[in-house]
C-alpha cells in the first residue's frame, strides 16, 4: 500500500481485480433497454443458506486463491442494520475466521484502525455514511462473505425492508499461487506492519526526494508552449504544476499537459482534469494527487521511461498563464514488467439526463469514458460535471467490462 512504484508494474503473481455486489439482479444486457438500467441496488445477494438455525446471505462466493482488498458498505431504513453480523469463511471451512456487527468490522476498528477501517464524513450521522475496510483478507483456495440480518428477512432490491448496500472488491490470483490465508496468527504477525502502515497513510507524508529535478515557468502567452526534455532513463515520482490565471477555472481547462515517453505520446490532457481538480480549484489530499492552499497542484503517479521523456505545457486559452512546472525524478530499472503512464480526456456537452416519472427508465443511456486496449493497469478516474438542472441527483451506475468479459 505504500510503494507507489507497484502501480506502474505488471504484478508478480499476476491478479484479476473482480467485485462482488449489491447490484440490481435485473441488470443482465444491455439489449434490455429497461432492466438494463435498473436501480434498486440493494438487498440483493448471490443465495439465501440457512446455518445451523440462522439465515445467512451470501454476498461474495470465490473459489481458488485471492484476496479481498476493499469492502463498502451502507444502509438504510432500519438501526437493526448495521447490528447485522457479517461473516467470512476461508478455504471452505464451516467456521467463520471472521465474525461480528458489520459496522464493528468494516468501519468500527475490529480488526484494523483508520483510515483501513473507517466510515465517511463525518460531518453525517452514522447511519448516513459509508463504511470502508481496507485490510486485504487473503486465502488459498475459496472465499465466502454473508451477512445475517437479526430481526427481519431481506427481501431483493429492499421494496419492503431496510435496505443493504454492499462492495466487495476482490483479487483472484492464477491457480496454483500460493497464498496464506487470513486468520489470528497472521493478523498477529502482521500487526506492525498494519500498524507502520496506519501511521503512514494517516502523516500522510508524501513528498519524494528524488536524485534530480526539472523545471520551467513564467508567464505563457495566448497560444504558446513550453516543455521539459530529459534524454536519460528515470521516473517522474512527483509533478508539481502551480498556474495563476485571471480566469483560474478557465485556465484549469484551456491549459492542457501533454507527455511524450520514449518517443510515444500517451497524454493530452487539461491541467485541472489532470491533477484531478477538475474545473475548480479547491484544496484536497489524496495518496495519488494534491491541491494545497497556496494553488499549487501534484502527481505522485510514477512515470516511468526507458531513454526520454518530453513534458509539454500549452496554453490554448485567450489570456496569459503564469506557470511553474516542477518534475522530481528518481531512478528506474526499466524492465518486461515496467509500463508507461497513461490519461485521457473525453469531453461531452449539452447531455440529457433521464427524462420521465422515477419508476422509468426512459432517456437513460451509458456514455462510454473511455476504452483502452493492450495489457496495464487501469489506475483512476475523475468524473467532473457542469450540472445545468437542480433537479438531477447525480446519480448513475458505473460499468466496467475487463478483458472482452460479457457484463
Amino acid at each position: 500500500m505504500l510503494d507507489r512504484t507497484v502501480i506502474a508494474k505488471l504484478d508478480n503473481p499476476a491478479y484479476s481485480c473482480v467485485q462482488a455486489s449489491s447490484y440490481d439482479r435485473r441488470t443482465i444486457t444491455p439489449e434490455d433497454q429497461n432492466d438494463w438500467y435498473a436501480n434498486m441496488d440493494r438487498s440483493w445477494f448471490v443465495r439465501k443458506e440457512t446455518t445451523a438455525g440462522r439465515t445467512e446471505y451470501v454476498m461474495m462466493d470465490d473459489q481458488g486463491p485471492g484476496a479481498v482488498v476493499r469492502i463498502w458498505t451502507t444502509w438504510h431504513g432500519a438501526t437493526s442494520t448495521p447490528n447485522g453480523i457479517i461473516r467470512f469463511y476461508l478455504d471452505g471451512s464451516d467456521k467463520p475466521v471472521i465474525e461480528g456487527r458489520v459496522i464493528d468490522i468494516i468501519s468500527g476498528g475490529a480488526l484494523a484502525g483508520a483510515p483501513l477501517s473507517q466510515s465517511v464524513s463525518k460531518i453525517t450521522s452514522i447511519n448516513n455514511r459509508g463504511h470502508n475496510l481496507y485490510l486485504p483478507i487473503p486465502y488459498a483456495s475459496g472465499c465466502k462473505v454473508t451477512y445475517e440480518s437479526i430481526k427481519e428477512e431481506l427481501d431483493d432490491g429492499a421494496y419492503k425492508t431496510p435496505a443493504f448496500y454492499y462492495q466487495i472488491n476482490y483479487r483472484k490470483y492464477e491457480s496454483g499461487t500460493e497464498v496464506e490465508s487470513f486468520g489470528e496468527r497472521t493478523l498477529a504477525k502482521s500487526s506492525n506492519k498494519i500498524n507502520r502502515t496506519i501511521a503512514h497513510l494517516n502523516n500522510n507524508s508524501n513528498a519524494f526526494n528524488g536524485t534530480g529535478r526539472a523545471e520551467i515557468g513564467g508567464a505563457m502567452k495566448p497560444g504558446t508552449s513550453q516543455a521539459i526534455h530529459i534524454e536519460e532513463g528515470a521516473a517522474i515520482r512527483e509533478l508539481s504544476l502551480n498556474l495563476t490565471a485571471e480566469d483560474l477555472e478557465q485556465a484549469l481547462r484551456s491549459t492542457v499537459i501533454e507527455f511524450s515517453f520514449d518517443g510515444r505520446p500517451t497524454t493530452w490532457v487539461p491541467a485541472g482534469y489532470l491533477f484531478g481538480v477538475g474545473y475548480k480549484a479547491a484544496p484536497y489530499k489524496s495518496w495519488w494527487a494534491e491541491m494545497k492552499e497556496s494553488g499549487e497542484m501534484i502527481l505522485r503517479w510514477p512515470m516511468p521511461f526507458r531513454n526520454s521523456c518530453k513534458i509539454k505545457v500549452i496554453n490554448l486559452g485567450k489570456q496569459t498563464v503564469g506557470v511553474s512546472l516542477k518534475a522530481s525524478l528518481g531512478e528506474w530499472s526499466w524492465d518486461e514488467r515496467s509500463l508507461y503512464f497513461h490519461a485521457n480526456w473525453n469531453p461531452r456537452y449539452a447531455i440529457d439526463t433521464q427524462a420521465g416519472p422515477s419508476t422509468s427508465w426512459l432517456g437513460a443511456y451509458d456514455l462510454n469514458y473511455t476504452t483502452v486496449e493492450g495489457r496495464g493497469k487501469w489506475a483512476g478516474d475523475l468524473l467532473a460535471l457542469f450540472n445545468g438542472t437542480p433537479a438531477w441527483w447525480g446519480e448513475g451506475d458505473e460499468k466496467i467490462w475487463v478483458d472482452n468479459e460479457d457484463f
